[in-house]
């Protein structure tokens, strides 16, 4: 999948590619990876559409890449944002996410930003690169605790 600006599980962004997760998970279905990352959006706002379109966006993936690993990760809460709708978003996209085994991450439960003046841009939404380097070191750790193998290499695997 590809990233898209202002899109969501339910929102989508606003210019002319405009499309969900859903819309924009075949490209990832066509290359076959290994691990899918699926990150909760800020722009969604409602649980119930979140847990609806997040299961139908999971059901798709495990049955297209059934021996891809899918992690999900529930968004975070940009100071500029409601604590509150992203931690009912979290409840919602855990619940799906619990529902096709799929580990989801939490930063917000976790406490990954603890200072929204160096981990986010004046803007109260995009993370600082204090923050995405926050982000990428947190979400390491994360992933060496699920497990998922040779996340930051390109060499070859002996024998192959």
């Amino acid at each position: 999948m590809t990233a898209t600006t202002e899109s969501g599980f339910v929102a989508q962004n606003q210019g002319s590619t405009s499309r969900t997760y859903l819309d924009g998970s075949g490209s990832a279905v066509l290359t076959s990876p290994d691990l899918v990352i699926v990150q909760g959006s800020s722009n969604d706002t409602d649980p119930d559409a979140v847990a609806a379109a997040s299961a139908e966006l999971f059901s798709e993936l495990r049955e297209k890449l059934p021996d891809a690993s899918l992690i999900a990760i529930a968004p975070v809460s940009p100071p500029s944002r409601d604590v509150a709708v992203a931690m009912n978003v979290t409840t919602a996209l855990r619940t799906s996410a619990e529902q096709f085994s799929v580990p989801l991450v939490e930063p917000i439960r976790d406490g990954w930003f603890t200072d929204p003046v160096v981990n986010f841009l004046p803007d109260g939404i995009n993370l600082s690169l204090d923050g995405q380097q926050t982000y990428a070191a947190r979400l390491k750790l994360e992933l060496d605790k699920l497990g998922i193998p040779r996340m930051y290499s390109c060499e070859p695997i002996e024998g192959q």
